[in-house]
């Protein structure tokens, strides 16, 4: 279960890109689940495309996932991911915009993520995700105030 809770409607991803203005989202998930972190990868310029997308987590100064186009085409990018990140992530170019997929999320993935998209002609731009995990403590329902013998009827 994913929650977004900057979204309004399912699949819209519309940003404004100005100098010095980060687009920035926010997520919930809950642990074990699957999130999946978008990151728009079309150029603005026609005829260019993606060179190299680099996602960073807090303040770690290496990339925990790479995408390197930079020797052919999209079809033949070179995919990279940290020990942070294991066999857990995977960057799918697919929909639109492009997504990094975690799964399964652990408590570990809770924190501020941000991709950088680096293209052949066009501006590099950057993107802010932060992401919180729910684990199951934080998802219990408290039973001792639920009434058992309280019944509701509709009229």
């Amino acid at each position: 279960m994913l929650y977004n809770s900057n979204k309004s409607a399912k699949n819209e991803f519309k940003q404004i890109y100005s100098p010095g203005h980060i687009p920035s989202e926010r997520y919930t998930v809950l642990s074990g689940g699957k999130v999946s972190l978008p990151c728009d990868v079309v150029s603005p310029m026609i005829g260019d495309e993606v060179y190299l997308v680099l996602w960073y987590k807090g303040d770690i100064a290496t990339p925990i996932y790479s995408f390197d186009a930079r020797r052919g085409h999209v079809g033949q990018a070179r995919h990279s991911s940290s020990d942070l990140l294991s066999r857990r992530a995977y960057f799918n170019t697919i929909p639109r915009p492009a997504v990094l997929e975690i799964s399964p999320v652990g408590p570990e993935d809770e924190g501020e993520y941000r991709c950088r998209v680096d293209f052949r002609k066009a501006q590099t731009r950057n993107y802010q995700i932060a992401v919180k995990v729910l684990g199951k403590l934080d998802c219990i329902i408290h039973h001792a105030n639920l009434d058992p013998y309280r019944h509701i009827s509709v009229l």
